[in-house]
């Protein structure tokens, strides 16, 4: 099986609400906090790939076990994201997103 995995960002659900934007600071950890979305988004692609390449399939098994296994993982993710922004409050509690900064540093250093 050949597989081929794209990842990226989704314009429509991208979005700043720049009246927001006080200071440079302020712009400064929304981009922190918006590069932490896209680690995320890298973090499951790279999962996603080393998790399907690495299975066993079969002919009676391979369809149903791709799906399955890519349902999971992404499920997994966008679970991820949303507790990622409950948690950091989109980036306004700056202990929470350190503690996910660090995180994300942690889990990107396995790739």
């Amino acid at each position: 099986i050949d597989f081929n995995f794209v990842s990226g960002v989704n314009p429509e659900k991208s979005w700043v609400k720049y009246p927001r934007i006080r200071n440079k600071e302020v712009d400064k950890q929304l981009l922190n906090h918006e590069q932490g979305h896209v680690n995320i988004n890298y973090i499951l692609r790279r999962q996603g790939e080393l998790t399907l390449r690495n299975q066993n399939y079969t002919v009676s098994n391979y369809q149903q076990l791709i799906r399955f296994t890519a349902n999971k993982i992404s499920k997994h993710y966008s679970d991820m994201q949303d507790r990622y922004d409950k948690e950091t409050k989109h980036g306004s509690d700056l202990k929470a997103q350190r503690k996910w900064d660090n995180y994300l540093k942690e889990e990107l250093s396995k790739y």
